[in-house]
């Protein structure tokens, strides 16, 4: 119901025109070579730089948050579930989750309104990964994961340097949300501050909702089972603060997810 909200219109006919070209580009490119994946987020943001220069002109005379611009970021999160059906749902929920979260926090209506629809891109780099991986029934091997963990830079190349706000934000998302305060995250090994506050507050909403979801793999974990791996990750892998701010609205959460 939420997505359906967000969706009615075709949104920017230019953008949309520059982001198809872009997709098919990616999908062409993955088939012929599916492991040089670092390779092909190279390829694509030459391809954005080129595809969306003429959107890049007139993205700082667009309003925050206008109608057609939220309705494009949802199209986005929206290409990336076409690509895997696990995640139909899943980034809704994030994006609701976070916005929860960040208004709990302190943001502002405004400022949680950006969140909510930025954090629905944080896993659009996934259109990037081969469909073996992206689709594979089991754990991955360290070489697939390793594949797997280049969404997060690919969904980077896909939504920066456009000059736009919004997808700057989801572009911030989408690179950090798999950081930890100690570390040992990726890409980049960011340690606590260095991971900007938006990323760590997708970072508790993203494995929230993926724990208690059914995947190909497992089963779905029950919410106390959920919890308990969040609080295990208390200070290291997750903020403690925002851990504390998401546990004060888990009701409003667990009420969403219905």
């Amino acid at each position: 119901m939420l997505r359906a909200a967000h969706i009615r219109s075709m949104g920017s006919p230019g953008f949309t025109r520059a982001w198809n070209r872009g997709v098919c580009r990616l999908r062409l490119e993955l088939d012929k070579a599916a492991d040089l994946v670092d390779d092909m987020a190279v390829a694509i943001v030459d391809a954005r730089r080129r595809d969306v220069a003429g959107v890049r002109r007139g993205a700082s005379r667009l309003e925050p948050l206008t109608q057609t611009r939220r309705e494009t970021a949802y199209r986005l999160a929206m290409a990336a579930e076409f690509r895997d059906p696990q995640m139909i749902g899943h980034l809704e929920r994030v994006g609701v989750y976070s916005e929860l979260l960040a208004r709990r926090w302190g943001m502002t209506r405004q400022r949680g309104e950006q969140v909510r629809v930025a954090s629905a891109l944080h896993d659009v780099g996934k259109i990037g990964i081969p469909d073996r991986i992206l689709q594979k029934p089991g754990p991955l091997t360290a070489a697939e994961r390793a594949v797997m963990q280049r969404h997060t830079v690919i969904g980077h190349a896909l939504m920066g340097d456009l000059g736009d706000p919004l997808l700057d934000l989801a572009a911030s998302i989408a690179l950090t949300h798999h950081e930890r305060l100690d570390g040992s995250g990726y890409p980049h090994g960011l340690r606590g501050p260095e991971i900007p506050i938006e990323g760590r507050m997708v970072a508790i909403a993203d494995t929230f909702d993926a724990l208690t979801s059914v995947r190909a793999y497992r089963p779905a974990f029950s919410e106390g089972r959920a919890l308990d791996v969040l609080e295990q990750g208390r200070d290291s892998q997750f903020d403690g603060t925002l851990l504390d701010c998401f546990l004060a609205v888990l009701p409003e959460i667990v009420q969403a997810a219905a």
